[in-house]
């Protein structure tokens, strides 16, 4: 049963959560009920009246009633609430104080003099760093698990805000039956590549902030990412058994509650908090300690805004991918229901840190001037011999590095290249240790041993380095050297032979023993890992 807020039985809520106990606490209530029926809002403006006539000493109904005696006398004890705050630098929030304090006594028919705050544009009480690209990938590469990766890569390249994440849930359920086949269980079975996020206000069911404003859009997360969520369902599968469809993608760590409730609860935005601060602080970063989880959502921003021109959505589709209303009726003209004609021109972005945009020409003839022009060239100039000059743009990626004492960290813009099924297996009975090899976006291989989690996937570079020295070594090392077979063979070049094979024998026996050590021990079947 979900645990009640402390001001639920002060103000007397009812189980609908829409009624109350006192007659002045019920009138708002019904309020925003034919206003917006926003849970958020509903908490915000109770929260806020049980910390005022906690103050007052009075319950909600006595609050008015003394109002209307002595308006003057009420609307100091406001003002000097909001006051408070506002002498500590929340401007902000002291002028939300004053603007939900207006509306309960304006619902119960009492009007107050109260008094705002100036507030300059653009003012922060808390700085922030909005992290490149380049520093994202960063912070996503130094989580620590797959789990807190996959949650860094989700808010860099879908902008979802901090509640909408952790409502995320395996297989949404929709009132609309077209949105079903765009749950996120489905398009994976359909090995999408790059997969659809929904936005939609079913979502306020688990986190009332999900969905701000009811506002329906989706975004998309492109292949590196889907390929991590795959891994990392394989992961909490093996773990906790099946996922079922009412289960959220990113469920809490709290250890606290029981398996069976954990499986069930989204991760807080505590702990989401947690997350994002402490793969900063690790990624060496400068200004680590002022990234929070929205800073990825501006991050996000950026990554649409700075997209090459032959890929870069319009700012309609950027306005509508990072879930702002179109300003006047553009919103109503704007088409939200072509989900694949936006994966398509997503899929053609650029994922990787950009360094730069090079232009490159050619000069070729007529015949190869429509080819070309298919390939996405674009026509520069005739010259007098009759020759075309075409040129396209070519984007320059900037390789991210990460270093970490005593770990192997796997880049952000690492692809996962998996291994032929019957050699994997054949290798596990030769005694070979196993790998998965990990292709960067410029090609550079990289090998990891597989162990009980992805979490372990590091070892120490010493171990690794003498593991890769034995298991990489040619066959024709491993083998014996044959004796000669002539018969003219001396008897100084029979010694030397025999001398040889003996060597060649401990030097196997040797390799062998290293291997043993060094394989990873494997429990389960083999398949997740291939």
């Amino acid at each position: 049963m979900e645990k009640k807020p402390f001001w639920w039985a002060f103000l007397r809520i009812g189980d609908d959560g829409w009624s109350s106990g006192f007659r002045s606490v019920d009138m708002l209530l019904k309020h925003l009920g034919r206003k917006s029926i926003s849970v958020a809002s509903r908490d915000s403006y109770c929260y806020v009246l049980s910390r005022l006539c906690r103050k007052a000493g009075m319950n909600p109904d006595e609050l008015i009633l003394k109002a209307r005696e002595d308006s003057d006398f009420v609307a100091s004890i406001v003002q000097e609430f909001a006051d408070e705050y506002q002498a500590r630098g929340s401007t902000r929030y002291a002028n939300t104080l004053i603007h939900l304090s207006k509306s309960f006594f304006k619902v119960n028919k009492v009007d107050l003099d109260l008094h705002g705050y100036y507030q300059p544009t653009r003012s922060r009480k808390r700085p922030e760093y909005i992290p490149s690209l380049v520093d994202a990938s960063k912070i996503a590469d130094m989580a620590g698990s797959l789990r807190d990766r996959l949650i860094i890569l989700f808010l860099i390249y879908t902008g979802l805000r901090n509640s909408t994440l952790r409502a995320l849930m395996y297989n949404e359920v929709y009132p609309d039956p077209l949105l079903q086949e765009y749950t996120i269980k489905k398009q994976l079975e359909r090995r999408e590549e790059c997969l659809a996020i929904i936005v939609h206000e079913v979502m306020k069911r688990r986190v009332a902030n999900a969905c701000k404003n009811r506002v329906f859009y989706y975004a998309f997360i492109p292949p590196k990412v889907v390929e991590c969520l795959r891994l990392y369902l394989q992961d909490r599968e093996r773990k906790y058994g099946n996922i079922l469809d009412s289960e959220p993608i990113f469920i809490t760590e709290n250890r606290r509650l029981s398996l069976s409730e954990r499986r069930k609860t989204p991760i807080s935005a505590r702990e989401l908090q947690q997350i994002i601060k402490n793969a900063a602080r690790k990624s060496g970063i400068k200004n680590w300690e002022h990234v929070y989880p929205h800073c990825l959502r501006k991050s996000y921003e950026s990554f649409l805004r700075n997209q090459p021109e032959d890929v870069k959505l319009d700012e309609k589709e950027r306005e509508f991918l990072f879930g702002h209303t179109l300003p006047g009726s553009q919103d109503a003209y704007f088409d939200k229901t072509k989900i694949e004609e936006m994966r398509r021109k997503y899929a053609k972005m650029v994922f990787e840190p950009i360094a730069g945009i090079e232009k490159e020409e050619r000069m070729l003839s007529e015949d190869e001037l429509q080819t070309f022009l298919q390939q996405g060239w674009h026509f520069e100039a005739t010259l007098p011999s009759g020759k075309v000059v075409v040129s396209r743009k070519a984007v320059m990626k900037q390789p991210t590095e990460v270093k970490a004492a005593g770990k192997t960290q796997i880049p952000s813009n690492t692809t996962f290249e998996k291994e032929n099924p019957s050699a994997f297996s054949k290798s596990l009975g030769q005694g070979i240790s196993p790998s998965v090899s990990f292709l960067t976006s410029q090609h550079q291989p990289l090998q990891h041993n597989i162990g009980k989690e992805y979490d372990k996937i590091s070892r120490k570079e010493s171990e690794q380095r003498s593991l890769k020295r034995w298991i990489n070594l040619p066959q024709a090392a491993l083998s014996p050297t044959p004796a000669p077979t002539t018969a003219k063979a001396t008897v100084e070049e029979r010694e030397q032979t025999v001398e040889s094979t003996s060597e060649n024998k401990i030097s196997e026996t040797k390799q062998r023993s290293v291997c043993e050590k060094y394989k990873p021990k494997i429990k389960g079947p083999l398949d997740k890992y291939i």
